[in-house]
């Protein structure tokens, strides 16, 4: 777990900052500030929604008794890992196809 932390954490400071960057650069001068306070946002609403997914799918594995909770809340945080696992790899191929198509620039 703490290599995929580790993973995610390298994936996201090298990749985050510059994706707004040029994203806000492709915008007119007047709008830069309106491009940030957007991507600002996305990225809290982002969060807070994969947040929510999570807590979702944990919570729909918990439906039987306290007696199975325990493999319930396992199974639950399961699903959980393997879809935000996919939705990192999406991102990862997104961005790593914006790279090559923009050369790098």
């Amino acid at each position: 777990m703490v290599l995929f932390y580790i993973s995610f954490a390298v994936g996201q400071n090298l990749t985050g900052a510059n994706s707004m960057v040029n994203g806000i650069r492709q915008l007119p001068e007047n709008r830069r500030g309106d491009g940030n306070s957007v991507c600002n946002t996305l990225q809290q609403l982002s969060g807070a929604a994969g947040t929510a997914a999570a807590a979702a799918l944990v919570a729909s594995a918990q439906t039987g008794g306290a007696a199975m909770m325990q493999e319930q809340t396992q199974a639950g945080s399961g699903h959980a890992f393997w879809l935000l696992f996919v939705l990192g790899v999406m991102a990862m191929g997104i961005s790593w196809n914006i790279f090559r198509n923009t050369g790098g620039k």
